[in-house]
């Protein structure tokens, strides 16, 4: 993740620890910071983006690492469909992987999350708008 002007060490940490699967309140004990603090930075839209960019790195990197073992999943349920012997855990393994990677059984996330300030920003004013709106 490249280095934020915007944000502190505190925070590109605690974008690292969030993007791991920390939860918010364990984040805000291991930086020594209130929750309070790191609920107002989860509301900045700067941190909301850096944020979204590193899960998105960890996602395409997920992605990658589990595509590379789509052909070597073929290769094992090719071998068993040629073998005469019951099916082995790692016929069970290799089809996993493909369901993992097929159609609409695509267990990582397809939408991407928004990594633009901007963006973010007009995301929260469509919201605004709209739940004023609702309001009428």
């Amino acid at each position: 993740m490249k280095k934020s002007k915007k944000l502190n060490g505190n925070q590109q940490l605690a974008i690292q620890l969030l993007a791991s699967g920390k939860a918010g309140k364990a984040v805000a004990q291991e930086l020594g910071i209130r929750n309070e603090t790191l609920s107002r930075w989860r509301n900045q839209p700067q941190f909301q983006a850096e944020l979204n960019a590193f899960v998105e790195d960890i996602r395409e990197n997920a992605r990658g690492r589990l595509l590379a073992l789509v052909d070597r999943a073929l290769e094992i349920i090719e071998q068993e469909l040629k073998n005469d012997e019951p099916s082995s855990q790692r016929t069970r393994t290799a089809f996993k992987v493909l369901q993992m990677v097929g159609g609409d059984s695509l267990s990582l996330p397809q939408q991407k999350l928004p990594t633009d300030t901007e963006e973010i920003e007009k995301q929260e004013r469509d919201k605004e708008f709209l739940e004023q709106i609702s309001r009428l």
